[in-house]
């Protein structure tokens, strides 16, 4: 950290607070000059200049997060704020590269951009499905991490059983159920023996088995 920086830091955690009747905040910030002196200042706002580049990148940022927003429903707050966040990330860039007089520019937001973006996708992608709104919804995504274990070859009843011990058999035939009619898993019979894969585990297999017939 710059010297600077921290001789300043270290003077405003020991400022003195003087009285003050409810309505100066003058009492409550102090300005340190270059020589150590210290007078009462309300503070200041200041300017942050953004280059013509780097604001048009923020404007189709803006763009695009609404884009994503109307399309994730109850989680297209996060993106509506997207821009907002890439400006943050970029104000923090800029201050750190000229402390004294900070300018964003076309790269600086542009890396804020899609900082900010790879974030979003990634949590929307990893961790919002892991994320349940109750105890249901936890013991469902419990039976799909189940089933997703065996992959393509599919996993049976038994299976699901033996790693569901915290469920009845009422239980998890509920949740089978649920799971079923939303189209979270799929579910075929060989033979006489049920066979559940994910979404994802059962396009897989068709594929490979359309890849073995071509063959």
């Amino acid at each position: 950290m710059p010297k600077e920086i921290l001789e300043q830091v270290i003077k405003w955690r020991d400022r003195t607070i003087g009285e003050t009747n409810g309505t100066d905040v003058s009492a409550f910030a102090t300005y340190h000059g270059a020589l150590g002196q210290a007078f009462a200042k309300p503070p200041e706002q200041v300017l942050i200049k953004c280059t013509a580049e780097a604001e048009g990148i923020f404007i189709d940022f803006h763009d695009t997060c609404r884009h994503h927003a109307r399309e994730n429903g109850c989680l297209g707050s996060l993106w509506r704020k997207g821009e907002e966040n890439a400006r943050k990330v970029a104000l923090v860039i800029a201050s750190g590269c000229n402390f004294e007089s900070p300018e964003i520019t076309g790269p600086m937001a542009d890396y804020s951009r899609r900082l900010i973006g790879y974030l979003l996708r990634d949590f929307m992608e990893n961790t919002a499905p892991m994320i349940s709104s109750g105890l249901i919804d936890e013991q469902k995504q419990k039976i799909i991490d189940i089933i997703n274990e065996t992959g393509i070859k599919g996993c049976t009843r038994r299976e699901i059983t033996r790693s569901a011990r915290w469920s009845t058999g009422n239980q998890r035939k509920a949740l089978l159920g649920d799971l079923l009619e939303g189209e979270e898993i799929v579910m075929q019979l060989d033979g006489k023996t049920a066979l559940y894969w994910t979404v994802g585990n059962y396009a897989s297999k068709i594929q490979g088995e359309g890849k073995a017939g071509n063959g």
